[in-house]
Protein backbone atom coordinates (compact mmCIF):
# COMPACT_ATOMS: atom_id res chain seq x y z
CA UNK A 1 0.00 0.00 0.00
CA UNK A 2 1.19 3.75 -0.63
CA UNK A 3 1.29 5.64 2.24
CA UNK A 4 1.72 9.33 2.67
CA UNK A 5 0.57 10.41 -0.78
CA UNK A 6 -1.63 13.50 0.15
CA UNK A 7 0.92 15.61 2.64
CA UNK A 8 3.76 16.01 0.57
CA UNK A 9 4.57 19.70 -0.20
CA UNK A 10 6.23 20.98 -3.23
CA UNK A 11 8.26 23.97 -3.72
CA UNK A 12 9.39 26.43 -6.67
CA UNK A 13 8.96 26.05 -10.19
CA UNK A 14 10.23 23.87 -13.18
CA UNK A 15 13.62 23.62 -14.26
CA UNK A 16 12.36 24.77 -18.43
CA UNK A 17 10.10 26.50 -20.07
CA UNK A 18 7.75 29.34 -18.45
CA UNK A 19 5.27 28.96 -15.55
CA UNK A 20 1.63 29.93 -16.06
CA UNK A 21 -0.76 30.24 -13.08
CA UNK A 22 -4.52 29.33 -13.07
CA UNK A 23 -7.54 29.56 -10.16
CA UNK A 24 -11.24 29.14 -10.23
CA UNK A 25 -12.51 32.40 -11.52
CA UNK A 26 -9.36 33.59 -13.55
CA UNK A 27 -9.23 35.58 -16.38
CA UNK A 28 -7.72 37.54 -18.64
CA UNK A 29 -4.31 36.40 -20.66
CA UNK A 30 -1.62 37.13 -17.73
CA UNK A 31 -1.85 33.77 -16.72
CA UNK A 32 0.48 35.16 -14.13
CA UNK A 33 0.85 34.33 -10.26
CA UNK A 34 -0.47 37.25 -8.97
CA UNK A 35 -3.10 37.43 -11.90
CA UNK A 36 -3.90 33.92 -12.84
CA UNK A 37 -6.29 33.20 -15.98
CA UNK A 38 -8.63 30.40 -15.87
CA UNK A 39 -7.27 26.89 -16.60
CA UNK A 40 -8.48 26.31 -19.96
CA UNK A 41 -6.92 29.55 -20.94
CA UNK A 42 -3.12 28.79 -19.62
CA UNK A 43 -3.30 25.67 -21.23
CA UNK A 44 -4.21 27.03 -24.86
CA UNK A 45 -1.29 30.00 -23.89
CA UNK A 46 1.20 28.06 -22.73
CA UNK A 47 4.05 26.44 -24.56
CA UNK A 48 5.52 23.10 -24.72
CA UNK A 49 7.70 22.67 -21.54
CA UNK A 50 5.84 25.44 -19.80
CA UNK A 51 4.19 24.39 -16.28
CA UNK A 52 0.73 25.33 -15.35
CA UNK A 53 -0.08 25.52 -11.47
CA UNK A 54 -3.90 25.26 -10.82
CA UNK A 55 -4.76 26.78 -7.18
CA UNK A 56 -7.42 24.74 -5.43
CA UNK A 57 -11.34 24.51 -6.11
CA UNK A 58 -13.01 23.02 -8.24
CA UNK A 59 -12.96 23.38 -11.63
CA UNK A 60 -15.82 22.56 -14.06
CA UNK A 61 -16.37 23.33 -17.52
CA UNK A 62 -19.74 22.94 -20.41
CA UNK A 63 -18.09 21.59 -23.20
CA UNK A 64 -17.27 18.05 -24.07
CA UNK A 65 -14.15 17.76 -21.62
CA UNK A 66 -13.07 20.14 -18.12
CA UNK A 67 -9.78 20.05 -19.80
CA UNK A 68 -8.17 19.88 -23.40
CA UNK A 69 -3.99 19.14 -23.40
CA UNK A 70 -2.73 18.99 -27.17
CA UNK A 71 0.90 20.06 -25.79
CA UNK A 72 4.11 18.67 -23.80
CA UNK A 73 2.97 20.58 -20.93
CA UNK A 74 3.30 20.23 -16.97
CA UNK A 75 -0.54 20.53 -15.32
CA UNK A 76 0.04 20.58 -11.68
CA UNK A 77 -2.61 20.69 -8.83
CA UNK A 78 -2.45 21.80 -5.28
CA UNK A 79 -1.14 25.04 -5.29
CA UNK A 80 -1.91 27.51 -2.44
CA UNK A 81 -2.90 30.48 -4.50
CA UNK A 82 -0.42 32.76 -3.36
CA UNK A 83 -0.07 35.96 -5.24
CA UNK A 84 3.78 36.43 -4.31
CA UNK A 85 4.96 33.95 -2.07
CA UNK A 86 6.63 30.81 -3.03
CA UNK A 87 4.59 28.67 -4.97
CA UNK A 88 3.54 26.03 -2.30
CA UNK A 89 1.65 22.63 -3.48
CA UNK A 90 0.31 20.53 -0.80
CA UNK A 91 -2.99 18.28 -2.95
CA UNK A 92 -4.41 17.76 1.08
CA UNK A 93 -4.50 21.47 2.04
CA UNK A 94 -5.58 22.89 -0.89
CA UNK A 95 -7.12 20.30 -3.62
CA UNK A 96 -7.84 21.19 -7.12
CA UNK A 97 -10.65 19.50 -8.25
CA UNK A 98 -11.80 18.83 -11.71
CA UNK A 99 -14.77 17.87 -12.37
CA UNK A 100 -16.82 16.32 -15.09
CA UNK A 101 -20.29 16.55 -13.36
CA UNK A 102 -21.50 13.23 -14.74
CA UNK A 103 -21.45 14.83 -17.87
CA UNK A 104 -18.41 14.87 -19.90
CA UNK A 105 -14.87 13.64 -19.74
CA UNK A 106 -12.83 15.41 -17.10
CA UNK A 107 -9.38 15.13 -19.20
CA UNK A 108 -9.13 14.60 -22.79
CA UNK A 109 -5.39 14.21 -24.34
CA UNK A 110 -4.80 13.89 -28.06
CA UNK A 111 -1.75 13.69 -30.22
CA UNK A 112 2.04 12.71 -30.17
CA UNK A 113 2.85 14.89 -26.89
CA UNK A 114 3.96 13.67 -23.32
CA UNK A 115 2.46 16.06 -20.66
CA UNK A 116 2.35 15.49 -17.07
CA UNK A 117 -0.99 15.61 -14.77
CA UNK A 118 -0.29 15.77 -11.12
CA UNK A 119 -1.87 16.67 -7.95
CA UNK A 120 -5.48 16.30 -9.22
CA UNK A 121 -8.59 15.07 -8.04
CA UNK A 122 -10.23 13.93 -11.67
CA UNK A 123 -14.36 13.02 -10.48
CA UNK A 124 -17.65 13.04 -11.97
CA UNK A 125 -16.19 11.87 -15.49
CA UNK A 126 -19.02 10.79 -17.95
CA UNK A 127 -18.07 9.60 -21.64
CA UNK A 128 -20.96 8.42 -22.50
CA UNK A 129 -22.00 9.36 -26.21
CA UNK A 130 -18.29 10.66 -26.95
CA UNK A 131 -17.00 7.45 -28.18
CA UNK A 132 -13.32 7.39 -28.95
CA UNK A 133 -13.05 3.09 -28.05
CA UNK A 134 -10.10 0.95 -29.37
CA UNK A 135 -12.29 -0.11 -32.40
CA UNK A 136 -13.15 1.62 -35.48
CA UNK A 137 -16.87 -0.81 -35.64
CA UNK A 138 -19.69 -0.75 -33.58
CA UNK A 139 -20.45 1.75 -30.70
CA UNK A 140 -17.35 2.17 -28.07
CA UNK A 141 -17.36 5.04 -25.03
CA UNK A 142 -14.11 5.33 -23.48
CA UNK A 143 -12.09 7.33 -20.91
CA UNK A 144 -14.41 8.79 -18.42
CA UNK A 145 -11.83 10.26 -16.24
CA UNK A 146 -9.23 11.14 -18.42
CA UNK A 147 -8.26 9.83 -22.06
CA UNK A 148 -5.33 9.81 -24.50
CA UNK A 149 -4.82 8.42 -27.64
CA UNK A 150 -2.00 8.82 -29.55
CA UNK A 151 0.08 10.57 -26.50
CA UNK A 152 2.54 9.53 -23.74
CA UNK A 153 1.37 11.30 -20.62
CA UNK A 154 2.61 11.23 -17.01
CA UNK A 155 -0.36 10.35 -14.81
CA UNK A 156 1.13 10.67 -11.54
CA UNK A 157 -0.09 11.58 -7.92
CA UNK A 158 -3.84 12.51 -8.23
CA UNK A 159 -7.13 10.53 -7.19
CA UNK A 160 -8.57 9.26 -9.60
CA UNK A 161 -12.77 8.87 -8.04
CA UNK A 162 -16.20 8.12 -9.31
CA UNK A 163 -15.64 8.24 -13.06
CA UNK A 164 -17.56 6.40 -15.56
CA UNK A 165 -16.79 5.55 -19.43
CA UNK A 166 -20.32 4.84 -20.77
CA UNK A 167 -23.85 4.44 -19.25
CA UNK A 168 -25.70 3.98 -22.58
CA UNK A 169 -27.41 1.02 -23.39
CA UNK A 170 -25.70 -1.67 -25.80
CA UNK A 171 -22.61 0.76 -25.67
CA UNK A 172 -19.60 -1.00 -25.33
CA UNK A 173 -17.41 0.43 -22.62
CA UNK A 174 -14.07 0.97 -21.99
CA UNK A 175 -11.33 2.69 -19.07
CA UNK A 176 -13.85 4.52 -16.09
CA UNK A 177 -10.99 6.20 -14.58
CA UNK A 178 -8.13 6.31 -17.11
CA UNK A 179 -7.94 5.08 -21.31
CA UNK A 180 -4.79 5.21 -22.91
CA UNK A 181 -4.54 4.14 -26.51
CA UNK A 182 -1.62 4.12 -28.84
CA UNK A 183 1.13 5.79 -26.56
CA UNK A 184 4.11 6.32 -28.72
CA UNK A 185 6.75 5.39 -26.11
CA UNK A 186 4.93 3.36 -22.83
CA UNK A 187 2.82 5.80 -20.62
CA UNK A 188 3.18 6.24 -16.90
CA UNK A 189 0.76 6.04 -14.52
CA UNK A 190 2.68 6.10 -11.17
CA UNK A 191 1.25 7.32 -7.51
CA UNK A 192 -2.42 7.86 -8.19
CA UNK A 193 -5.18 5.99 -5.93
CA UNK A 194 -8.02 5.14 -8.25
CA UNK A 195 -11.53 4.38 -6.26
CA UNK A 196 -14.75 3.57 -6.81
CA UNK A 197 -14.46 4.12 -11.08
CA UNK A 198 -16.70 2.26 -13.50
CA UNK A 199 -16.06 1.32 -16.92
CA UNK A 200 -19.99 0.76 -17.77
CA UNK A 201 -23.75 1.13 -16.35
CA UNK A 202 -25.65 -1.89 -15.95
CA UNK A 203 -27.09 -2.00 -19.32
CA UNK A 204 -23.43 -1.47 -21.11
CA UNK A 205 -22.99 -4.62 -23.45
CA UNK A 206 -19.20 -5.07 -22.41
CA UNK A 207 -17.16 -3.08 -19.90
CA UNK A 208 -13.65 -2.72 -19.69
CA UNK A 209 -11.20 -1.55 -17.34
CA UNK A 210 -13.04 0.29 -13.82
CA UNK A 211 -9.83 2.06 -12.83
CA UNK A 212 -7.58 1.65 -16.39
CA UNK A 213 -8.17 0.83 -19.69
CA UNK A 214 -4.59 0.49 -21.65
CA UNK A 215 -4.27 -0.71 -25.00
CA UNK A 216 -0.30 -0.69 -25.87
CA UNK A 217 2.89 0.39 -23.89
CA UNK A 218 2.57 1.57 -20.33
CA UNK A 219 4.16 1.51 -16.90
CA UNK A 220 1.38 1.33 -14.07
CA UNK A 221 3.41 1.57 -11.07
CA UNK A 222 3.07 2.09 -7.36
CA UNK A 223 -0.85 3.14 -7.79
CA UNK A 224 -3.64 2.34 -5.07
CA UNK A 225 -6.70 0.41 -6.68
CA UNK A 226 -10.34 0.53 -4.52
CA UNK A 227 -13.35 -0.71 -5.35
CA UNK A 228 -13.15 -0.35 -8.74
CA UNK A 229 -15.27 -2.22 -11.15
CA UNK A 230 -16.05 -3.26 -14.86
CA UNK A 231 -19.44 -3.65 -14.54
CA UNK A 232 -22.33 -5.02 -12.33
CA UNK A 233 -23.26 -8.47 -14.35
CA UNK A 234 -21.62 -9.89 -17.82
CA UNK A 235 -19.51 -9.21 -19.31
CA UNK A 236 -17.15 -6.96 -17.29
CA UNK A 237 -13.43 -7.43 -17.36
CA UNK A 238 -10.86 -6.30 -14.98
CA UNK A 239 -12.03 -4.40 -12.42
CA UNK A 240 -8.98 -2.45 -11.69
CA UNK A 241 -7.05 -2.71 -15.07
CA UNK A 242 -7.81 -4.17 -18.67
CA UNK A 243 -5.12 -4.09 -20.46
CA UNK A 244 -3.93 -5.53 -24.14
CA UNK A 245 -5.07 -5.77 -27.70
CA UNK A 246 -1.70 -5.58 -28.79
CA UNK A 247 -1.63 -9.35 -30.35
CA UNK A 248 1.40 -9.89 -29.44
CA UNK A 249 4.21 -9.22 -26.71
CA UNK A 250 3.84 -5.51 -25.34
CA UNK A 251 5.55 -2.81 -22.97
CA UNK A 252 3.29 -3.51 -20.51
CA UNK A 253 4.47 -3.51 -16.57
CA UNK A 254 2.27 -3.74 -13.58
CA UNK A 255 4.05 -3.67 -10.51
CA UNK A 256 4.19 -2.36 -7.24
CA UNK A 257 0.20 -1.64 -7.30
CA UNK A 258 -2.20 -2.67 -3.87
CA UNK A 259 -5.22 -4.19 -4.95
CA UNK A 260 -8.24 -4.27 -2.68
CA UNK A 261 -12.11 -4.72 -3.58
CA UNK A 262 -12.18 -4.86 -6.83
CA UNK A 263 -14.85 -6.75 -9.27
CA UNK A 264 -15.24 -8.03 -12.32
CA UNK A 265 -16.62 -11.52 -14.47
CA UNK A 266 -13.33 -12.04 -15.71
CA UNK A 267 -10.65 -10.63 -13.79
CA UNK A 268 -11.45 -9.11 -10.29
CA UNK A 269 -8.25 -7.02 -9.96
CA UNK A 270 -6.73 -7.37 -13.54
CA UNK A 271 -7.41 -9.01 -17.29
CA UNK A 272 -5.00 -8.96 -20.21
CA UNK A 273 -6.05 -10.26 -23.49
CA UNK A 274 -4.17 -10.89 -26.33
CA UNK A 275 -0.88 -9.66 -25.12
CA UNK A 276 1.77 -10.01 -22.95
CA UNK A 277 2.47 -7.85 -19.02
CA UNK A 278 4.85 -8.08 -16.30
CA UNK A 279 3.14 -7.93 -13.28
CA UNK A 280 5.30 -7.69 -10.43
CA UNK A 281 5.27 -6.87 -6.80
CA UNK A 282 1.95 -6.09 -6.32
CA UNK A 283 -0.44 -6.76 -3.11
CA UNK A 284 -4.21 -8.21 -4.71
CA UNK A 285 -6.49 -8.60 -1.49
CA UNK A 286 -10.26 -9.11 -1.29
CA UNK A 287 -11.27 -8.58 -5.00
CA UNK A 288 -13.87 -10.96 -6.20
CA UNK A 289 -14.38 -12.41 -10.03
CA UNK A 290 -13.64 -15.28 -11.60
CA UNK A 291 -9.94 -15.00 -11.93
CA UNK A 292 -10.39 -13.18 -8.61
CA UNK A 293 -6.92 -11.72 -8.83
CA UNK A 294 -5.70 -11.84 -12.41
CA UNK A 295 -6.98 -13.17 -15.41
CA UNK A 296 -5.04 -13.82 -18.62
CA UNK A 297 -6.83 -14.55 -22.00
CA UNK A 298 -4.72 -15.76 -24.73
CA UNK A 299 -1.99 -14.86 -23.22
CA UNK A 300 1.51 -13.89 -25.34
CA UNK A 301 4.07 -14.70 -22.27
CA UNK A 302 2.91 -12.32 -19.68
CA UNK A 303 4.98 -12.94 -16.66
CA UNK A 304 3.18 -13.09 -12.73
CA UNK A 305 5.78 -12.91 -10.18
CA UNK A 306 6.26 -11.88 -6.80
CA UNK A 307 2.72 -10.74 -6.15
CA UNK A 308 0.87 -11.48 -3.04
CA UNK A 309 -2.71 -12.77 -3.19
CA UNK A 310 -4.73 -12.94 -0.41
CA UNK A 311 -8.44 -13.13 0.90
CA UNK A 312 -9.52 -12.90 -2.79
CA UNK A 313 -13.44 -14.39 -3.50
CA UNK A 314 -13.95 -16.40 -6.49
CA UNK A 315 -17.65 -15.89 -7.26
CA UNK A 316 -19.95 -15.99 -10.06
CA UNK A 317 -18.94 -19.60 -10.86
CA UNK A 318 -21.58 -21.76 -12.05
CA UNK A 319 -21.73 -25.78 -11.16
CA UNK A 320 -21.71 -26.28 -15.16
CA UNK A 321 -17.90 -24.29 -15.42
CA UNK A 322 -15.91 -25.11 -13.02
CA UNK A 323 -12.83 -23.96 -14.69
CA UNK A 324 -14.72 -20.13 -13.45
CA UNK A 325 -13.43 -21.07 -9.57
CA UNK A 326 -9.73 -19.76 -9.38
CA UNK A 327 -7.70 -16.95 -8.38
CA UNK A 328 -5.12 -16.78 -11.06
CA UNK A 329 -6.84 -17.75 -14.20
CA UNK A 330 -5.15 -18.41 -17.41
CA UNK A 331 -6.02 -19.15 -20.96
CA UNK A 332 -2.39 -19.78 -23.02
CA UNK A 333 -4.17 -20.98 -26.07
CA UNK A 334 -2.33 -18.75 -28.96
CA UNK A 335 -4.19 -17.10 -31.67
CA UNK A 336 -4.38 -18.36 -35.00
CA UNK A 337 -1.16 -17.31 -36.76
CA UNK A 338 0.60 -16.39 -34.13
CA UNK A 339 3.83 -18.05 -32.45
CA UNK A 340 3.30 -20.03 -28.71
CA UNK A 341 5.23 -18.34 -26.06
CA UNK A 342 5.27 -19.37 -22.24
CA UNK A 343 3.72 -17.66 -19.51
CA UNK A 344 6.03 -17.58 -16.14
CA UNK A 345 4.03 -18.05 -12.55
CA UNK A 346 6.85 -17.45 -10.37
CA UNK A 347 7.25 -16.72 -6.55
CA UNK A 348 4.06 -15.43 -5.88
CA UNK A 349 2.48 -15.88 -2.23
CA UNK A 350 -1.33 -17.28 -2.23
CA UNK A 351 -3.42 -17.84 0.72
CA UNK A 352 -6.54 -17.41 2.69
CA UNK A 353 -8.65 -17.11 -0.93
CA UNK A 354 -12.00 -18.83 -1.47
CA UNK A 355 -15.04 -19.47 -3.47
CA UNK A 356 -18.17 -19.03 -3.17
CA UNK A 357 -19.12 -21.81 -5.53
CA UNK A 358 -21.72 -24.19 -4.88
CA UNK A 359 -18.81 -26.70 -4.66
CA UNK A 360 -15.81 -25.84 -3.27
CA UNK A 361 -14.24 -28.44 -4.08
CA UNK A 362 -13.36 -27.56 -7.85
CA UNK A 363 -11.98 -24.17 -6.45
CA UNK A 364 -8.23 -23.58 -7.67
CA UNK A 365 -5.85 -20.67 -6.85
CA UNK A 366 -4.49 -21.40 -10.21
CA UNK A 367 -6.50 -22.43 -13.18
CA UNK A 368 -4.28 -22.61 -16.77
CA UNK A 369 -6.52 -23.55 -19.65
CA UNK A 370 -6.62 -23.61 -23.31
CA UNK A 371 -8.64 -23.83 -26.69
CA UNK A 372 -6.13 -24.91 -29.73
CA UNK A 373 -3.13 -27.24 -27.52
CA UNK A 374 -0.91 -24.20 -27.99
CA UNK A 375 1.53 -22.24 -25.39
CA UNK A 376 3.09 -23.56 -22.07
CA UNK A 377 3.61 -22.19 -18.90
CA UNK A 378 6.13 -22.56 -16.07
CA UNK A 379 4.63 -22.66 -11.98
CA UNK A 380 7.26 -22.33 -9.97
CA UNK A 381 8.50 -21.48 -6.55
CA UNK A 382 5.37 -20.62 -5.31
CA UNK A 383 3.39 -20.52 -2.00
CA UNK A 384 -0.29 -21.63 -1.90
CA UNK A 385 -1.93 -22.29 1.11
CA UNK A 386 -5.88 -22.98 -0.07
CA UNK A 387 -8.53 -22.99 2.23
CA UNK A 388 -10.61 -25.09 -0.66
CA UNK A 389 -10.09 -27.15 -3.08
CA UNK A 390 -6.93 -27.54 -4.89
CA UNK A 391 -4.05 -25.11 -4.96
CA UNK A 392 -3.38 -25.82 -9.24
CA UNK A 393 -5.59 -27.34 -11.82
CA UNK A 394 -4.92 -27.48 -14.91
CA UNK A 395 -6.82 -28.32 -18.71
CA UNK A 396 -4.75 -29.86 -21.44
CA UNK A 397 -1.86 -27.13 -20.82
CA UNK A 398 2.32 -28.31 -21.30
CA UNK A 399 3.15 -27.53 -17.46
CA UNK A 400 6.84 -27.09 -16.12
CA UNK A 401 5.78 -27.16 -12.03
CA UNK A 402 8.90 -26.43 -9.88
Amino acid sequence: MILGLFTIVWRSAAAEGANLFASVGGSGSLCSQSSPCGIQDAIDLANAGDTIYAAQGTYTASGLAVVTLKKTVSLLGGWNGSPAEAVVRNRTLYPSILDGQNARRVVHIEGPISPTLDGFTVTGGNASGLGGGLFYFGTYDAGGGIYSSGASPIIRNNIIKDNMASGVKDERAMGGGVYVQDAFSPALITGNEFRSNTAGGSTTSQAEGGGVFLKGAAHIIDNNFYNNKGKDSPVSLGGAICAGYTYGPADIVISGNYFEGNSGTSGGAIFVVYSSADITGNTIIKNTGPGAGIFLYQDEGSIIEKNIMMDNTVSSATANNPELVSVIMIDISSRPGFSSRTTGILNNIMAGNSSDHQSPGNFSDIYVYNENLSGSIEIIHNTVVSRQGMGYWSGKTPVQLS
